[in-house]
């Protein structure tokens, strides 16, 4: 054996010679063991030097380990060999702090150093490993790799613990186990193959764990794992995962993967975001009670199974827009710090939305489509878009609160829409939509306008009972079956008639055969409408309205000067008669000034009422109209009390009492007036005889009518017929 000569020494000599400046390696002070393979020997005069001992290029035969059979005697190395020189001295001291690199080997025999304390790097890449693998709770190394290995039976690193990385790049195995392991910094364990199961659960990865373009046949098993900074699984093929309780520091990304089985990850929390969009493909996904620091994405990603996200919690967005298709999601109690988007989605069965709390906008719209939407006690914090979404069942929001505007316009289709209690602080708009079914937003609350018309279909009833609208309720240019607003309140107009500028012509609802608009008890600042703006049947109980005509200039104001008799048309629609309808319409129009048209609203009132009536009543109504024109012409009495006075005259002088046949024709005329006035004596001498014959007994009539006409003459002066 040469003797050992000093590195400065040689090197001076060298350059003293002129030859190369590359310096000489000292040789191996540990001699190989007797009973080592040659392969091993010369393995061992590598590493001991501190080189990597590469047998694909010392001895040849490829580097593929798929193709180990056919590599010579000398690649395959002990697994005796291996723990020897990592366990046993001398070897063991002899290591250099680069460690042990063994690069295509095939590794023969189990090996087992559970709990071994490993002093340096180990390096087995590009190998064979027949057998199992055993390092659990081994400790003290560097950092280990296994690239491109493969691995026949298990590889068990369970409770491993590393001060550096682990790498298992392009690796292939049976089963994996890293159970509790101990990382101390970045693990690649990037395209990985694994026939069974690849268990992390409880690990701790001090830096990024990478498993992206895995393709493991049963379980990734993240269970319980904390890793510091970030998780890639990007276009990996996995059976199932597991991710529940697990910890990510940083984000977590499946772009693009498919995970065939049920991917849990309840409980999970991420410090940034969980992306798993771009044509990922996923089955059952559970996210339920899980902390996502950032956005949660899954826009362009396919869920074939149920995705539950419920009381999830996302930092900023939730993204599952851009094409995605889910076949049932619920986020039911799920907190959004920012939007959630849903727009372009689809979604086959139920997108149960209960108690959801969303920061800033919920987009569904861009043909987006549902098959049921649950949004009851939802919160939102901006607006809630529906346009052009299809909902092919029920949209069912009970107590829905919105902030901002909701939104369901431009072609939108609902099947069913159930919106009882909701809040809205702005407007609700359903422009170009079309309501298929029944529609109940009963005791709804809109803070600013809610605008039904402009190209809207409802085909089913439409329910707004005490609904309460912060300004305008627009019904123009919609098209209505039945409307019922009993209850309502109108913060400003009821608006059926409108244009868009003043050259244009006005607007209408159009509403169906035998449609029916409910009005009872609705209060309203302004009703703008025309005469055509109604349908067939209406019910005004109880409704009242300040004003006619609508507060933007140039609409409504010749509402007032329409005539009598369109209003009284209007009034008829409503079937069951009540005087309220008539008297409202009838003061609204004396503060507008018209007291003519006021009175003959009310008269058309009486009249319908006289009409319907029987009995009794009918025949109480007959005398109200026949003396004072129900009350509101109380002149008509005057004309009575002439034609009696006429009369009286003309029949007294017939009587055969001297004074009556000696008076003149007016002072029969003054005794014939003072007959019919009751209580008050016009002369005295008339009441001082009596009359003899026949006229006599029409005297009593005559002073009965007297009677008569001033009663109702007073009642109608003093309002009481009203």
């Amino acid at each position: 054996m040469l003797r050992r000569v000093p590195f400065g020494l040689l090197a001076a000599l060298l350059l003293m010679l002129g030859g190369p400046a590359r310096a000489a390696e000292p040789a191996c002070g540990v001699a190989a063991a007797a009973d080592w393979q040659p392969g091993e020997a010369w393995a061992w005069s590598e590493i001991c030097q501190g080189r990597a001992a590469d047998f694909a290029q010392h001895y040849g035969g490829g580097t593929d380990p798929a193709r180990a059979a056919g590599w010579p005697a000398e690649r395959t190395v002990s697994a005796g060999f291996l723990a020897a020189i990592l366990q046993r001295p001398p070897w063991r001291d002899a290591l250099t702090p680069k460690g042990v690199r063994l690069s295509g080997v095939r590794l023969d025999g189990p090996l087992d150093l559970t709990n071994a304390a490993i002093r340096v790097e180990l390096r087995l890449e590009g190998s064979l490993v027949a057998q199992p693998l055993v390092l659990a709770g081994a400790h003290g190394a560097s950092r280990m790799s296994f690239d491109d290995s493969r691995f026949a039976a298990t590889l068990d690193l369970g409770r491993l613990e590393l001060a550096g990385g682990l790498t298992l790049r392009r690796a292939m195995v049976q089963d994996l186990t890293l159970s509790g392991a101990r990382i101390g910094d970045d693990s690649d364990l990037s395209d990985l193959v694994a026939g069974g199961t690849v268990a992390l659960d409880a690990a701790h990865i001090a830096g990024t764990l990478a498993m992206p373009r895995q393709r493991v046949g049963t379980l990734v098993d993240l269970h319980g794992a904390t890793i510091d900074r970030d998780l890639a699984m990007d276009h990996g093929d996995l059976a199932a995962a597991r991710l529940d309780d697990a910890h990510v520091g940083g984000y977590l990304r499946l772009v693009g993967s498919r995970v065939k089985g049920t991917l849990a990850m309840e409980r999970l929390k991420i410090g940034s975001d969980l992306v798993m969009d771009t044509n990922a493909e996923l089955a059952d996904v559970r996210l339920v009670a899980a902390d996502i620091g950032g956005d949660l994405s899954m826009g362009a990603a396919h869920f074939s199974g149920p995705l539950n996200l419920e009381d999830i919690r996302v930092g900023s967005d939730l993204n599952m827009n851009n094409g995605a298709t889910f076949a049932s999601a619920s986020l039911a109690n799920a907190r959004i710090g920012g939007y959630l988007r849903l727009y372009k989605a689809r979604v086959a069965g139920e997108l149960n939305l209960a108690r959801v709390h969303v920061g800033a906008d919920l987009l569904m719209n861009h043909q987006a489509s549902f098959a049921a939407i649950g949004l009851a006690g939802a919160e939102i914090g901006g607006n809630l878009v529906l346009d052009q979404a299809t909902v092919g069942g029920t949209l069912s929001a009970d107590d829905l609160h919105v902030k901002g505007d909701l939104l369901m316009r431009d072609g939108a289709v609902f099947a069913r829409v159930d919106l009882p209690g909701a809040d809205i602080g702005g407007d609700l708009v359903t422009s170009g939509a079309l309501f298929q079914g029944a529609v109940d937003m009963a005791g709804i609350r809109i803070g600013r306008d809610l605008l039904l018309g402009q190209r809207t279909r409802f085909s089913r009833p439409v329910l707004l009972a005490f609904a309460r609208v912060g300004t305008n309720l627009d019904l123009t240019d919609g098209e209505f079956g039945s409307l019922d607003l009993t209850g309502a309140t109108i913060g400003a107009e009821i608006r059926l008639a409108s244009r868009d500028r003043p050259t244009d012509k006005m607007r209408v609802p159009n509403w169906q055969p035998q449609s029916r608009l409910s009005l009872r008890n609705v209060t309203a600042s302004a009703l703008q409408d025309l005469p055509e703006a109604w349908p067939q049947q209406l019910d005004l109980e109880g409704f009242t309205y300040t004003r006619l005509g609508g507060y933007r200039g140039g609409e409504g104001s010749d509402i007032v000067k329409r005539a009598a008799g369109d209003f009284v048309d209007w009034l008829a629609k409503d079937p069951d008669y009540s005087p309220l309808p008539y008297t409202q319409l009838a003061g609204v129009l004396k503060q507008a000034g018209d007291v003519e048209k006021a009175k003959r609203i009310l008269y058309a009132g009486r009249a319908r009422q006289w009409q319907e009536a029987r009995g009794l009543t009918k025949f109480w109504l007959s005398l109200h109209w026949a003396f004072t024109g129900f009350g509101y012409y109380p002149e008509v009495s005057g004309l009575w009390a002439i034609l009696l006075v006429l009369l009286g005259a003309w029949l007294f002088g017939r009587d055969r009492t001297s004074e009556i046949r000696f008076y003149s024709r007016a002072e029969r005329l003054v005794y014939s007036l003072d007959m019919l006035l009751p209580i008050v004596q016009l002369r005295q001498h008339h009441y001082q005889f009596d009359l003899i014959g026949w006229p006599k007994f029409y005297l009593y009539f005559h002073k009965m009518m007297g009677y008569v006409l001033i009663s109702f003459l007073v009642a109608a002066l003093a309002g009481a017929t009203s």
